[in-house]
């Protein structure tokens, strides 16, 4: 295995405090521009939210700076996740919630995992079939179930606590369902750069999903009409390519789940 960067060896969880610190200084920055004679800004940051006020007699003024501190919060927002690897994930319920990008993180952290790529899927100059490259991911999957299951998250269902890194995985030798189901779509990315691939979420959960030719009894979700082939890595059960648990299926069966892409812009 490459030498892994010592930002792709660890993920810190979200955190509050530090995100509205970081969307304040922004806000204050705007504030610091103001005339005093004209218009006040006054920023107050409390432990989940923030709040703010703005002093001026004119009415458009107070309209106008209200917008800008708005604009500013979400342009920080979304920095603060992008830089953190992080992202806002909204399920088919609205129900929302902060989650590692686990797309941004198999992308970056694919490079550094070719040794497993060539070991799974090795170079040859005959056209790979679908039937060797089932068989070929039905060896990883297994070798990635294998890996001992732990359930990493500790506070709350979205905020990304615990989550482990693809190389924090295979150095700990231990992961939850999201950490796995990163590491498998790294390898994936690297070893079959061109097959369409995609997270997918459900309550408590996440999975892969790729875009190749089902067998009758393998279980596929619809993205934007095509049917994907599903592969979950979590385990401990050795689960092939199509199979997962009777509760995931529940959720594919209602067509209760959100997707994201890997390497390409669909999305549902």
């Amino acid at each position: 295995m490459q030498q892994y960067p010592r930002n792709l060896s660890f993920f810190t969880a979200f955190r509050t405090h530090d995100a509205l610190a970081f969307i304040a200084r922004g806000m204050q920055e705007l504030a610091k521009k103001q005339d005093p004679k004209k218009a006040i800004i006054d920023i107050t940051a409390y432990a989940t939210r923030l709040s703010w006020k703005i002093r001026t007699r004119s009415q458009s003024e107070r309209q106008d700076l209200n917008q800008q501190l708005n604009s500013i919060y979400r342009k920080r927002y979304a920095e603060y996740l992008a830089d953190h690897r992080m992202r806002l994930l909204k399920m088919p319920s609205g129900e929302s919630g902060i989650i590692p990008d686990h797309p941004k993180l198999a992308q970056e952290s694919a490079p550094y995992l070719e040794d497993f790529a060539t070991y799974f899927f090795p170079k040859t100059t005959q056209p790979n079939s679908n039937a060797k490259l089932k068989k070929q991911l039905n060896a990883l999957l297994a070798f990635i179930q294998s890996i001992p299951y732990n359930r990493l998250q500790t506070k709350g269902q979205y905020r990304g606590a615990g989550f482990m890194t693809p190389i924090q995985v295979l150095r700990n030798n231990m992961g939850d369902c999201d950490s796995k189901a990163t590491l498998l779509a790294a390898i994936l990315l690297k070893a079959q750069p061109k097959l369409k691939t995609a997270f997918v979420y459900i309550p408590g959960h996440a999975f892969l999903a790729i875009q190749l030719g089902a067998n009758g009894d393998e279980q596929t979700i619809h993205i934007k009409q095509q049917p994907w082939l599903v592969l979950d890595p979590t385990g401990p059960a050795i689960m092939p390519v199509g199979k997962v648990s009777q509760g995931t299926l529940r959720y594919i069966k209602s067509h209760y789940f959100k997707t994201l892409p890997v390497n390409q812009k669909t999305v549902q």
